[in-house]
This record gives structure tokens, sequence and C-alpha cells, in this order.
């Protein structure tokens, strides 16, 4: 879309060039436009060619505005990312932490049948043999 705006700006540059070449020196023959039309027309080609410099302006700095939000939402979404990434490398530092921990014999805090027998938790049995005493 832009660089159809700047051919047709171009087009217009390159047809007012001429049009200013060829007035100095026109003499209207009968059913063409007087030198006065010729001079309004170019006017209001200068004015065009002006309103759409302004709107490629205009539009220029709405898309340097969508890509700064563009930028701030892509850093936003980085610093997510890396906060995900701390928490599941945190969670597994404390699973790794937790299982080497359940290596000793450590009581789950409920107590047997017979009310003085602790019991004790998975991974303890199997360290400890199987044994709860």
């Amino acid at each position: 879309m832009h660089a159809r705006r700047a051919k047709r700006q171009a087009e217009a540059g390159k047809l007012i060039a001429e049009a200013q070449a060829v007035r100095s020196g026109y003499v209207p023959k009968p059913g063409q436009p007087s030198k006065a039309d010729l001079d309004a027309m170019v006017e209001g080609m200068k004015n065009d060619l002006d309103s759409m410099s302004e709107m490629g302006e205009m539009e220029s700095l709405r898309l340097q505005m969508a890509m700064d939000r563009l930028s701030k939402m892509m850093s936003t979404v980085s610093n997510l990312l890396k906060k995900i990434s701390d928490t599941s490398e945190t969670i597994t530092q404390n699973l790794k932490i937790a299982a080497s921990a359940g290596s000793r014999r450590v009581p789950t805090g409920r107590s047997g049948r017979g009310g003085g027998e602790v019991e004790w938790g998975a991974a303890a049995k199997g360290a400890a043999g199987g044994r709860n005493g």
C-alpha cells in the first residue's frame, strides 16, 4: 500500500512538472481548457499531492506507534516466559531436594493401628528396607 502511494506521488510530481513546463507557452484551441483552468488543475494536483504526503506522514506515525506497542508487548511476553522458566526451574530444584530428603527416614506423622507405631513414607520405606521402627 505504501509502495502504491509512493508510485502515485511520483507520477503526480512528474505530471505537475510537465504541466508547469507547458503552462508558460500554452495557447488554448477551441474546446480545450483555458490557461486559468489549467492553473486551477495544477494547483488542485499540488494540493492533492500535499494531502497524500500528509496522509503518508500520519500513516508513518501510526505505524511507528504500532511498532512501539508491539515492541512493548514482545518485551512483556519475554518477561513472562522468563518468569515461567524460573518458576519451573525452582519447582524442579525443590523436587530434587525433596527426593534427596526422602531417602532419610522421616515419619509421615500418622500413627499405626496399635497407637505406638509410626508409619513411614513410601520413599523412606524403600530406603529403610521396609522397616518401621
